[in-house]
């Protein structure tokens, strides 16, 4: 908080306090922060990500918003050439979210096998759950900040 007192236009504060907020549950704070981190920046793969996720993902309906989820977390996917399974997953969430289930599913599918690929087990069987979840035609919520 200091750091933006001095200086409203870091980006990187405002992308770290909108995770802080995330991290404590209160999703419309993080929201705020990630959007002032892409007005800043964006081109900011971590932000838009998070923003994403959050929007697909949060389980208070009213905070979720799958079409701006789509079109966030597809530029994310964009700027890292489609290679980050963090961010595929990000975005297999958002096309759930946005009703598009069969492209959630290919997509989820893309995301494991990145974090296969790159030996990230945890990773892969925290995506192979979403998949699962998409392939019984739901949407996931990510249900640790209730």
């Amino acid at each position: 908080m200091e750091a933006l007192e001095l200086e409203p236009k870091l980006e990187d504060a405002h992308y770290n306090l909108g995770n802080t907020y995330l991290q404590i549950g209160n999703a419309r704070e993080a929201l705020h922060h990630y959007r002032r981190a892409l007005d800043l920046d964006p081109y900011d793969p971590e932000a838009l990500n998070n923003m994403a996720w959050t929007l697909a993902t949060w389980p208070d309906s009213t905070v979720r918003n799958g079409a701006e989820a789509v079109t966030l977390a597809e530029r994310a996917d964009s700027l890292t050439n489609r290679q980050n399974q963090v961010i595929a997953a990000t975005l297999a969430a958002a096309y759930a979210e946005a009703g598009r289930l069969p492209e959630a599913v290919r997509t989820g599918e893309r995301a494991f096998n990145l974090a296969i690929k790159e030996k990230k087990e945890a990773r892969a069987a925290a995506i192979k759950v979403q998949l699962d979840t998409y392939k019984t035609g739901s949407a996931y919520r990510d249900n640790r900040y209730r």
